[in-house]
């Protein structure tokens, strides 16, 4: 008769030929959906500056900005909390130097379901803009270019999971010609300055650790089994 070593063998075989081909799979999958992450994507939908509208005759006391974001979450599987969203909005010269800041608008913080998109829309208050200058570009069909930076921390949220805050630094270019508006029927994407996790791990980086801390995990049970 089979001694109780052999025994316990038969039965971790068992186990294995039986719930192995469905419980590893969907270990592995369960851990790497847990710990990795999809970006949010920003993007400038629309963007008007109406001191520029030549049919309104340069209306350059309007010291108004109307912009128009979309937000996306491209995770299918996890919600995202954002921070509260800071917009900073600049001008930049003929000679394409850099003003200073010259409007600055804080989105609140709010949470956004999975694989959702969203529009955050207003007016912002400007200041500092050499309108006259502006105005001589478009005037002379040239294009006055705008920048804004979008700064945020977000967290992602899975099964009542949170995970550590991630710092998202974006920044996007605006032309607007004698309309007013942004150039071109395209949203204008923002474009990652600088991601941070702990001292800046890549999606990349992220998702491949997740994938060996899956593995790891698995080959843990196994031995333990």
């Amino acid at each position: 008769m089979p001694g109780e070593d052999e025994r316990d063998e038969e039965c971790k075989l068992s186990f294995w030929y039986v719930l192995g081909p469905t419980f590893v799979p969907a270990l592995v999958v369960f851990i790497y959906f847990l710990y990795s992450y999809s970006e949010p994507t920003y993007s400038i939908q629309e963007f008007y500056v109406p001191a520029l509208n030549k049919d309104a005759n340069y209306t350059t006391t309007t010291n108004t900005i109307f912009f128009d974001i979309n937000l996306m979450n491209n995770d299918k599987v996890k919600g995202v909390l954002y921070d509260p969203i800071n917009l900073t909005f600049f001008y930049y010269g003929p000679n394409t130097s850099l003003t200073p800041a010259v409007g600055n608008y804080i989105v609140p913080a709010f949470y956004q379901g999975k694989h959702k998109d969203t529009n955050r829309r207003d007016l912002v208050q400007t200041h500092g803009i050499p309108w006259e200058a502006a105005v001589g570009l478009v005037s002379n069909g040239s294009r006055a270019m705008f920048g804004v930076v979008l700064t945020t921390g977000v967290r992602y949220s899975f099964m009542n999971n949170k995970s550590k805050k991630f710092k998202m630094v974006f920044g996007a270019m605006v032309e607007v010609d004698y309309s007013g508006e942004k150039v071109g029927e395209n949203d204008i994407k923002f474009v990652s300055n600088e991601t941070f996790m702990s001292g800046g791990a890549s999606e990349l980086e992220c998702r491949l650790v997740c994938l060996g801390l899956s593995l790891f995990f698995v080959v843990f049970i196994f031995v333990l089994l």
